[in-house]
């Protein structure tokens, strides 16, 4: 494995792409590997790249470092950045000695993709709704498109499962593996969803997020079916509801068992 620096790269005409669809840039991130430049003079660990035709072959659209999308045609000139995104772009931003930025190029012959979904999960780089974007970009499915709707409004991966699913089964590592072009195996619902997201409509988004509601749902519909379920709340009154959003955190669950289970039995 041969290490380059930039310097080395750009004097060689090669320029610096991102895959279209990576996590955005974010700037407390580039704040963080600015002061880590710094102390160390340079990045500790070479960044990962492939040559941007190799990653437009493999079905990758390029943007540069500004977010300005690249032509296929033109791809070559590039070099795309797979692990480092943040250290390489705040490196050329605040004005490092690009010499002592180093660099190598992933000698698998892994697909593009492949390797940028493996680079985040293993670092954990990326953030929950990354991994639901990047599956969205790279290989859409009614599933994932349908968790990205509710990654948008805040949802965590784990809430978007058990609304999904109804448990805990479509994980960062199941969006990891829809970005590899993978099939994957979760018992999923999206009418159910559907339904549960229509009975919780009065509540705020923030509260939903909060599991409360679908964990309970999840529990209840054992007993009494899940439509019964997210008919009883659904017809939670206004008293009933603000009661369950103020009541203290310790008591949140039971508050709402004891009023489901009121209503489900009445």
């Amino acid at each position: 494995m041969k290490i380059f620096t930039l310097k080395e790269l750009q004097d060689s005409g090669r320029k610096i792409a991102f895959v279209k669809g990576n996590r955005d840039i974010n700037i407390k991130n580039v704040e963080s590997k600015k002061q880590s430049l710094t102390t160390f003079g340079g990045n500790i660990i070479p960044l990962m790249y492939v040559s941007g035709d190799k990653a437009t072959a493999d079905g990758c659209s390029l943007v540069d470092i500004d977010g300005n999308d690249i032509p296929a045609e033109i791809a070559s000139e590039y070099i795309v950045i797979l692990d480092g995104q943040h250290r390489i772009y705040s490196a050329i931003k605040n004005g490092f000695d690009l010499s002592k930025i180093t660099l190598f190029e992933n000698y698998t012959d892994k697909n593009t993709k492949e390797l940028l979904s493996e680079a985040n999960i293993e670092s954990s780089k990326w953030g929950s709704k990354d991994f639901i974007k990047g599956s969205v970009l790279f290989n859409p499915t009614e599933l994932n498109m349908y968790a990205s709707k509710l990654a948008d409004r805040n949802f965590a991966v784990s809430t978007i499962s058990k609304i999904i699913c109804f448990n805990g089964s479509l994980t960062t590592t199941k969006y990891s593996d829809l970005m590899k072009g993978k099939t994957i195996s979760v018992d999923s619902d999206l009418e159910r969803a559907d339904e549960f997201l229509q009975a919780v409509s009065k509540f705020e988004d923030k509260f939903v997020a909060k599991r409360y509601l679908i964990d309970e749902a999840i529990a209840l519909s054992t007993t009494y079916g899940y439509k019964a379920v997210f008919k009883a709340i659904s017809e939670l009154t206004d008293k009933e509801r603000k009661l369950i959003v103020e009541v203290k955190r310790t008591d949140v669950c039971s508050t709402i068992r004891g009023i489901l289970n009121s209503k489900l039995t009445a």
